[in-house]
């Protein structure tokens, strides 16, 4: 009888049962965006591709075409921007370097290239479709948005 007993405490802690370990399903994210931004200076509109993805983070790569208007100038601009984006769930941490042209249309001033710097929040959930973004950028200032996901 102790046998028994024995062999089936052996089975159990051996053993694990399915139940007590969860595993984290894997989702594929869509990796094509369409988003519409705007600040204190500017409005534009983008599409954004990703390219590398790692466990905790992934890295995009957005162009996009824009008109902007500083009280002094006003024009169109086109920028390319290098995306990084930092956090697993839906909230993630936001990081861009580029470069934007600014083509002015105003006749007191010449065409110029402008950094695309942006740093701020992004909610995007890993299954959903939805994402909206808020930050700090170098030409507008605050920046807010928001996009889908195809």
């Amino acid at each position: 009888m102790k046998l028994i007993y024995l062999q089936v405490f052996f089975l159990m802690v051996l053993i694990p049962a399915n139940g007590q370990y969860r595993q984290e399903q894997l989702v594929t994210p869509e990796r094509n965006y369409i988003t519409v931004y705007t600040g204190l200076f500017e409005v534009n509109v983008n599409y954004e591709r990703n390219i590398l993805m790692f466990r905790h983070s992934y890295s995009n790569i957005r162009t996009g075409i824009g008109l902007w208007n500083n009280l002094q100038a006003y024009g169109n601009e086109y920028n390319i921007t290098a995306v990084h984006l930092i956090g697993r769930k839906s909230s993630h941490f936001e990081i861009d370097a580029g470069i934007k042209y600014l083509q002015v249309t105003s006749d007191n001033a010449d065409n110029i290239f402008y950094p695309d710097l942006f740093i701020g929040y992004r909610l995007e959930k890993p299954d959903g479709r939805f994402l909206f973004r808020t930050g700090l950028s170098g030409l507008s200032v605050i920046n807010i948005g928001t996009g889908i996901k195809f």
